[in-house]
């Protein structure tokens, strides 16, 4: 297995390695940052199940903190990796298998790349609901997404300082309305949130909440992004298990208190009545217009620095497939800033493409990219479990408690049937357009590979 311990960072770095210039604590802007994604999928959600959706968020980010203890274990035992979650399938399987952990790697890379072009869109479309009526949404969306990838290419310190910065912004006006209940408790009804109702549809209550499970996982288990940066933190094994901790608890707290507090101020229809902009309607309940507006433009701001962290995370992705051996040499080279600059301008371009095809339907591009995500955690357990084993054999101490093996295999079926049954109801549309894409990671490899038979062969020809 590869050494990937020679590629941390220090003065005299080469082409391949990136820099260890951050603190743990950043990692976990990254979990924030996809706390603050409720906005995406919310209010598309709120119309189809009334107020039974808070309860959905807090089952999928439950289910992600859980998760969130296996990459724990998993980053405390190759603390060099970059690219998180996806990318420990190498570890686990990469010296008896290749597909597998190319697969998993790949699927995290289509996961978060639409991500980016979702959130560019929505934060356009907020922008153009309070201050720029007239703006073409998706130009917009490519202008804001040019400069994200300029401050991406100066380094990962800047994008540190810009993402908290953004976060601060963002939280103030979201705690104003969290917290407005408490002092206005007219503002919150009960009676919005109890007893749990779905809207009279046609089809099954059952399968309305698979379907919609599905995609909540999208937004849900992201605090799993925080390992995306780890071989570029300074972090010792113990601060590993700890910023995951922090993340998966930072992402069930805000995936559960936000839609119980927004559906008792304005209801379910009240949230569903602009999908798009969902915020804006308790915003102008408890702040008026103006408030709204600066709402408004502060969730723009939360969704640039999502759109930034899945950036940060699809990137690394990229890279740590290269530096395995799994995509072509271009895209483990960083710049003189450490940023691996190629896998940065491929997501640019494929952002590009996304925004001029789709538009502004960002449930299903959700819907297809989360076909990618639930397929990695899938792989995720499975591959938690295989280093535990080979640990335990070997006589090497384990982090986590013996209970979460058996909790693992429980996830890795979960998350099975969720992504066969949940893209299903999607449509064959959603789940066809993410096979194609998962499907082209194997040319990829085939492209790798004949680099390397190249390479042995301009290295044999030089040998007398």
């Amino acid at each position: 297995m590869a050494n990937v311990g020679a590629q941390l960072s220090g003065p005299g770095t080469t082409d391949s390695e990136l820099r260890r210039t951050i603190s743990w604590r950043s990692s976990i802007l990254l979990a924030i940052a996809a706390a603050l994604q409720i906005t995406v999928i919310m209010g598309p959600m709120a119309n189809e199940l009334g107020n039974l959706q808070p309860l959905i968020w807090a089952f999928a980010a439950a289910a992600g903190l859980v998760q969130c203890l296996f990459i724990a274990e998993l980053a405390t035992h190759f603390p060099c990796r970059s690219g998180g979650t996806a990318t420990y399938a190498h570890e686990a399987f990469g010296d008896r298998n290749k597909w597998l952990p190319a697969l998993s790697s790949w699927a995290y890379w289509f996961a978060w790349t639409p991500g980016i072009a979702v959130n560019l869109i929505l934060a356009s479309k907020y922008i153009r609901a309070t201050i720029a009526p007239h703006v073409n949404t998706v130009v917009l969306s490519l202008i804001i997404g040019a400069g994200l990838y300029a401050v991406n290419a100066r380094g990962l310190r800047l994008n540190v300082k810009i993402t908290a910065g953004l976060i601060i912004l963002t939280a103030v006006p979201v705690v104003v309305m969290l917290m407005a209940p408490v002092f206005r408790p007219s503002l919150f009804h009960g009676a919005q949130v109890w007893p749990f109702h779905v809207p009279a549809r046609h089809g099954s209550d059952v399968a309305l909440v698979v379907k919609w499970l599905f995609v909540a996982a999208w937004s849900a288990y992201g605090a799993e992004m925080a390992s995306t940066i780890f071989a570029e933190c300074r972090i010792s094994k113990s601060a590993a298990v700890r910023g995951m901790a922090v993340a998966g608890t930072a992402c069930l707290i805000g995936f559960s208190l936000v839609p119980f507090v927004m559906t008792g101020i304005v209801g379910a229809s009240g949230l569903g009545g602009d999908p798009a902009t969902v915020f804006l309607v308790p915003a102008r309940v408890v702040m008026g217009g103006a408030g709204a507006t600066i709402t408004g433009l502060m969730l723009a701001g939360a969704l640039i620095v999502g759109a930034q962290a899945y950036i940060i995370s699809s990137s690394r992705t990229l890279c740590q497939m290269s530096r395995d051996g799994y995509m072509p040499r271009m895209f483990q080279r960083v710049n003189r800033f450490g940023v691996p600059l190629n896998t940065v301008l491929c997501d640019a371009v494929v952002i590009a493409l996304l925004a001029g095809i789709f538009g502004t339907n960002v449930v299903n591009v959700v819907a297809a990219a989360n076909t990618g995500y639930l397929l990695v955690f899938i792989i995720l357990p499975v591959g938690f479990l295989a280093v535990r084993r080979r640990r335990a054999q070997a006589g090497e101490p384990l982090v986590m408690a013996g209970w979460l093996a058996p909790v693992a295999v429980v996830f890795a079926a979960v998350n099975a049937v969720l992504l066969v049954a949940g893209s299903a109801l999607w449509g064959p549309g959603i789940w066809l357009t993410g096979a194609v894409v998962l499907i082209a990671v194997f040319p990829l490899m085939l492209v790798r590979a004949l680099e390397e038979r190249r390479a042995r062969s301009v290295a044999g020809a030089g040998t007398p």
